[in-house]
């Protein structure tokens, strides 16, 4: 998720939304990848403390 994330800065032109296409799908990704983080990051750190045989807390957990 996050290698497919990366990719769209670089599409990204950065201009004010009022100045962007109706159809510009920036807003609607990041509010996506938002929603998957929110889903993902606790599986993934927790397979990722399992693999690597991280000590204490994972790094990667919020809270």
């Amino acid at each position: 998720m996050l290698t497919r994330w990366r990719r769209l800065p670089d599409r990204d032109p950065g201009l004010p939304l009022d100045l962007l296409p109706p159809d510009w799908p920036g807003m609607a990704a990041g509010g996506l990848f938002e929603q998957l983080d929110t889903l993902l990051r606790p599986a993934a750190a927790a397979h990722a403390a399992a693999v690597v045989g991280a000590r204490g807390r994972s790094p990667w957990v919020r809270g």
